[in-house]
């Protein structure tokens, strides 16, 4: 009994150093925006530098409307984004919407390896009608070796694993930009999800955390 309390313990406190130490996406800069124009224009844009953030902007007027909105979570070991613009557009009269992510960050493998390994999904969605045109794109470039790592555009649905170097200085951009110059519409959308792979200690530490909680379950 005494030999299962001290490993459960021990893997408490290793799972706390995990989570607070610097490992993972450590952000130096963010920019999110969302932004609608037909001609008068409403923006919402970002106030924290990471975490949980969510913007809309809407504008109508004149048989023309706009719209922007984005959800998205900037985390220590996962990203997530969701984000959307759409514009409706009249004979002689315009509309935009747009909604933007723009963030730099440095990963940091936990356990002291050279790379970390990141699962990704990205959906891409894009509808063009009339006097409408549209751009949705989301990429990832190395920023200290000036290398794009990943890049989709147009509508695409993928997903994939890459690896990092820990240490190098990443930008992830992501956009969604609608617009209507005249009698038309347009839609385009970007869901994304990156999801860092534990390392092999971080791996063998939650086993060990699981077999733990099982072993004191079952007695």
């Amino acid at each position: 009994m005494g030999s299962i309390s001290r490993a459960a313990a021990l893997a408490a406190a290793a799972l706390v150093g995990l989570q607070t130490a610097d490992a993972g996406f450590v952000y130096s800069t963010s920019d999110r925006v969302v932004s609608a124009v037909v001609p008068s224009s409403s923006d919402t844009k970002s106030t924290s530098l990471f975490g949980n953030w969510f913007g809309s902007a809407f504008v109508s007027g004149a048989g023309v409307s706009s719209l922007a909105n984005q959800g998205s979570d900037l985390g220590s070991t996962s990203i997530s984004l969701v984000g959307a613009s759409q514009a409706i557009g009249a004979a002689g009269a315009s509309a935009i919407g747009e909604s933007t992510l723009d963030a730099t960050f440095v990963a940091m493998s936990d356990d002291g390896a050279a790379t970390l390994d990141v699962n990704w999904m990205i959906g891409l969605s894009q509808t063009i009608g009339g006097a409408g045109s549209s751009t949705v794109f989301i990429k990832l470039t190395d920023v200290t070796l000036n290398t794009v790592r990943l890049v989709l555009s147009s509508s695409a649905n993928a997903s994939d694993t890459l690896t990092l170097v820990s240490g190098n200085t990443y930008r992830l951009e992501a956009l969604a930009s609608s617009s209507a110059t005249g009698a038309g519409n347009a839609f385009s959308s970007f869901n994304a999800s990156f999801s860092i792979v534990p390392g092999p200690a971080s791996a063998a530490l939650l086993a060990l955390a699981g077999a733990v909680g099982k072993r004191r379950r079952r007695r």
